[in-house]
């Protein structure tokens, strides 16, 4: 299960970052490989802490104690 959410989110986070513009952040001459890079490593802090909200609010409203299926 929280794999998948993971997944679902760095999906998510590479659409989002999509958007933007991230010629106009680094230098003239910059490396492509190394923002490339950048790129892939924003996307998967933004899917690790979209990932971990989502689990803390599933896990908030199920008390494995005390099912209620």
């Amino acid at each position: 299960m929280r794999l998948i959410v993971y997944f679902i989110a760095f999906a998510l986070s590479l659409f989002g970052l999509s958007a933007l513009d991230f010629n106009r952040f680094l230098k003239r001459k910059a490396d492509p490989l190394r923002a490339q890079l950048l790129y892939i490593l924003l996307a998967m802090c933004m899917a690790y802490l979209i990932g971990q909200f989502f689990m803390a609010v599933m896990y908030s409203f199920y008390d494995p104690l005390n099912p209620q299926i």
